[in-house]
């Protein structure tokens, strides 16, 4: 019983560990990506890529998309939170920040959680030594921007849409825990379609102003398919998980 016990509690350990590698080279995924696509296009491409990867991995499980259109309108508002504008900011900010900023910032995400628990979902309340924690946490993110020096050659609009991005991201995870989860949908068919309406809120933005290169190098090309298929595929699927 023992033996169990403490395996269930660890089984969540190695997709959490590659979560964290393949989310932490997304940010120079986007500043390769941003060689041959605007930050609209790398928004579009990843959430596409991650759409497709998906809806394979639905299909070959026998998981079917969503229809009820309740369930479509709390997706589709993860989904912008989640996908649509953070793809679009990280990307906009590392046209004037270098990746490594933007990973530094995005390790704010969970203090960003924290008060986006505390102002709207009341009923979950978090305990005395988490927030201590991410206090902690966050001194040290300030500790190594070096926030008493200024912020250095980094425009103020980059950090200010990078935070906005962090933002997003804490706004969408306590959004998806108490509206999404209780739904009882497989966590195939809910990122599935969470990727799919990224993709169709991104197209008009795509066609519009997408593509700044049609003849890219290969590395940049590599870089999104990984982004897409890694970074917006199979880490969607296990951050539900």
């Amino acid at each position: 019983m023992y033996l169990h016990s403490v395996k269930k509690s660890t089984s969540w350990i190695p997709a959490y560990i590659t979560l964290g590698i393949i989310w932490g080279c997304s940010f120079i995924f986007i500043k390769m990506g941003l060689e041959f696509l605007t930050p609209f296009g790398v928004a579009f491409v990843r959430c596409f890529l991650g759409a497709l990867t998906l809806l394979a991995v639905a299909r070959i499980r026998g998981f079917k998309l969503p229809r009820n259109r309740k369930a479509q309108l709390h997706i589709w508002v993860v989904a912008i939170f989640l996908n649509v504008l953070p793809g679009i900011f990280f990307a906009l900010a590392e046209t004037a920040v270098t990746s490594v900023l933007a990973g530094i910032i995005n390790a704010v995400t969970p203090l960003m959680t924290l008060i986006a628990i505390l102002l709207v979902n009341r009923e979950e309340k978090a305990k005395t030594f988490q927030v201590m924690g991410l206090l902690i946490g966050f001194l040290g993110v300030l500790t190594v921007l070096g926030a008493w020096k200024g912020f250095g050659d980094n425009p103020l609009w980059a950090i200010l849409v990078l935070l906005s991005a962090v933002a997003c991201y804490g706004i969408s995870f306590p959004y998806t825990r108490k509206y999404v989860m209780p739904l009882g949908i497989q966590p195939e068919s809910i990122v599935s379609m969470q990727l799919v309406l990224a993709t169709l809120t991104l197209l008009p933005f795509f066609l519009f102003d997408g593509v700044s290169s049609y003849s890219p190098e290969l590395e940049p090309v590599l870089a999104m398919i990984a982004l897409g298929v890694f970074g917006s595929g199979f880490a969607y699927l296990w951050n539900f998980k």
